[in-house]
Parts: C-alpha cells; structure tokens; sequence
C-alpha cells in the first residue's frame, strides 16, 4: 500500500521530478533560515546574502 502511494506520488505531473514540486520546497528552507536567523545579533546577518536571496526569489514572482 504504501509503495503504491509513493509510486503514485512519484509519478504524479507535479511529483519530485519536476521544479513545481522543488522551487516550493526550497523556498520554504529559505524562509525557515531567515526566521532561524532572527535568533542572532543584528551585526552577525549577512546583508548580501539577504539582498540576493531577495533577488532571487523575486526575478520568479510574478
């Protein structure tokens, strides 16, 4: 059974194989490390680091 369900989901148009299953996934690592980083001292965050996530997470926005 559950080797149908995962055969299912690799399978499925939007499975793993494809960028609409991997740019979510990654973008939610992102987010997930920026909050992470709310933890440390203003002076330790990267500022270009954050400018260039920025600007790559917004050349795909629209």
């Amino acid at each position: 059974m559950a080797a149908t369900k995962l055969q299912a989901l690799w399978n499925h148009p939007a499975g793993p194989k494809t960028i609409h299953f991997w740019a979510p996934t990654f973008k939610w690592g992102i987010s997930i490390a920026n909050i992470a980083d709310f933890a440390k001292p203003p002076e330790k965050i990267s500022y270009p680091q954050q400018v260039g996530t920025d600007k790559l997470l917004n050349q795909f926005k629209l």
